[in-house]
């Protein structure tokens, strides 16, 4: 009981509360996207958005971090992440498509390796880094102007997928898309070659230290 008291006190925080908020809104964006409820969908996509910086506020500021919090805020953040790019271009054709892919594809690269440092009893450490920071501000910044542009603007829907004019004058080679879609996708690219020494050189510590042991 006392252990059971203790594990509450540490865990169900109000960072926690939002952390677990994020998860649920992310299929709910999914979901209401689909449904062509595009003010839900931007509603949802918009709060969980904000818990994703006001939980850290919130843990950092009043000493409320936790073991459980520091694990479930990134998996909230890849949940949130796959959910919107997979209502936006998950059925897209070449080149849209690679909005979904590249991000997810960093991320699966990202838990495979965390598999195999399980598997492999790693010690793995995985800090949020600079780039990444940087890549979920203009991922979240993306993904938000183009569901307000299909709330603001019913899509034309071809082969199940939903294009706005105002999403195309927005997105095309314009201006905007330049500085908004470019800077994503190098950010993306980045931050997967960044996780990706990270990973290899614990991998490789971890080697030596084994070899230095036998």
């Amino acid at each position: 009981m006392f252990k059971k008291n203790i594990f509450l006190k540490e865990n169900v925080t109000i960072p926690n509360i939002l952390t677990v908020f994020r998860i649920v809104a992310a299929p709910l964006v999914f979901y209401f996207f689909r449904k062509q409820e595009y003010f839900l969908t931007l509603l949802f996509f918009s709060a969980a958005s904000v818990t994703d910086w006001l939980d850290g506020w919130i843990a950092r500021t009043f000493n409320q971090q936790s073991a459980l919090g520091k694990l479930l805020d990134p998996f909230a953040d890849k949940m949130l992440t796959f959910f919107s790019l997979l209502a936006l271009f998950g059925m897209t054709k070449w080149p849209s498509s690679i909005f979904f892919w590249l991000p997810v594809g960093r991320d699966f690269f990202i838990l495979i390796g965390v598999i195999i440092a399980y598997i492999k009893k790693i010690n793995l450490e995985i800090k949020p880094i600079f780039v990444s920071k940087l890549n979920t501000a203009f991922l979240f910044l993306f993904v938000f102007l183009d569901f307000l542009m299909h709330f603001l603007e019913k899509p034309k829907y071809v082969n199940g997928v939903g294009y706005t004019k105002l999403e195309n004058e927005v997105f095309g080679w314009g201006i905007i898309g330049f500085l908004l879609i470019v800077p994503f996708l190098i950010t993306t690219f980045c931050s997967l070659i960044a996780y990706a020494k990270i990973f290899f050189k614990q991998l490789n510590t971890f080697k030596e230290q084994e070899k230095n042991a036998n």
